[in-house]
């Protein structure tokens, strides 16, 4: 099979210290351009000949990321390997702190609200529609008076690692 970073020095594996400890080869043009490529999609590149597209990615099929041995490895689409990895939360029922009407949130939703209470932790919520939530940031209410936060600890995830 044709070598695809044939061109290439290559330099490393080397562990990237941001990255929760993986391994990344380093790759020197013939023209002196750099780059980085993850250690475990370069040996699955070596191993079919081609580099994968960008909307290809590598899973590790055990879910141990540090495991790169090609037994281990297998491309996926983007949108198979995200369905993967995401996370599977039950369904929830609130009540709006505006109205006080009564709403579920599903996996999706809860997961979506759960990963903008990240970005944004002053963001009141959840409401019933946005005119409930409209009224709330008008009215400056706070996460605090809103949510329990000792649900956000007790939730059900069922989430591994992400690769």
């Amino acid at each position: 099979m044709p070598n695809p970073y044939a061109d290439c020095k290559i330099l490393g594996p080397y562990v990237h210290n941001g990255k929760k400890g993986r391994l990344y080869v380093k790759c020197t043009q013939p023209d002196g351009k750099r780059h980085s490529i993850n250690y475990s999609r370069y040996i699955l590149e070596l191993a079919i000949g081609r580099k994968l597209s960008t909307v290809e990615h590598v899973h590790h099929i055990n879910k141990d990321i540090h495991d790169n041995r090609l037994e281990n490895l297998e491309v996926l689409d983007e949108t198979t390997h995200h369905k993967l990895h995401v996370r599977r939360l039950k369904p929830h029922d609130f009540t709006c702190p505006m109205c006080g009407g009564k709403f579920t949130l599903d996996g999706q939703e809860l997961n979506s609200l759960l990963t903008k209470r990240k970005l944004f932790p002053k963001q009141p919520g959840p409401f019933c529609d946005r005119s409930c939530a409209s009224r709330a940031v008008k009215r400056g209410v706070t996460i605090q008076s809103i949510v329990d936060p000792e649900y956000y600890s007790t939730i059900d995830s069922g989430q591994g690692e992400k690769e």
